[in-house]
């Protein structure tokens, strides 16, 4: 059995918002990649800690207490959680690369007719056309669905998708062949 962590133990504290949304593009690779995601207490809130004595401190249970950025690091990190139980593919489906540049990374995940397209952008974003490989069943016209927001949608035109995400911005296209 392959173990992955994506642990923030040695994080130190920082006044820097996008250390949490850089932690949850890495999450997010880590909960669609083959391997067992662990997660140590306080990692879905990025709670800081450097070295020994101060390699974890105390975990913070009160929402208050939690910058706006650590609170949406662990939705995203719960949303994560339930699309991988939700999606078998991300568990245990076959990687394919479909997209691979500075600053932006798309990939398949596939079992039986289920498909989930993961796209992970950088510090720079995502803008790119994404040409869907052949013998997956896709189809001109399709509409795939990201499972995290429910709302955002890329279409299958000539063989692509056309992606523009923001910095630090994560997808989860869903598309079932079956359907």
């Amino acid at each position: 059995m392959q173990i992955d962590r994506g642990n923030s133990h040695q994080v130190p504290q920082t006044t820097d918002e996008s250390i949490y949304q850089r932690m949850g593009l890495g999450f997010a690779f880590l909960f669609t990649v083959r391997g067992l995601p662990v997660l140590y207490y306080g990692d879905e809130i990025g709670l800081a800690g450097v070295k020994d004595p101060d390699n974890r401190r105390a975990m913070i249970f009160e929402d208050g207490e939690l910058a706006a950025a650590q609170l949406n690091l662990r939705t995203l990190v719960a949303s994560l959680l339930h699309a991988r139980n939700a999606y078998p593919s991300l568990r245990t489906g076959k990687y394919d690369a479909f997209h691979g540049e500075y600053s932006c990374l798309a990939y398949l995940k596939s079992l039986g007719t289920e498909r989930v397209l993961v796209v992970l952008a950088g510090h720079e974003g995502c803008n790119a056309m994404v040409t869907m490989k052949e013998g997956y069943g896709f189809q001109d016209g399709q509409q795939l669905t990201d499972i995290l927001s429910g709302t955002e949608t890329a279409v299958i035109t000539s063989g692509q998708i056309d992606l523009s995400l923001d910095p630090w911005s994560i997808r989860l296209f869903h598309m079932d062949t079956a359907n």
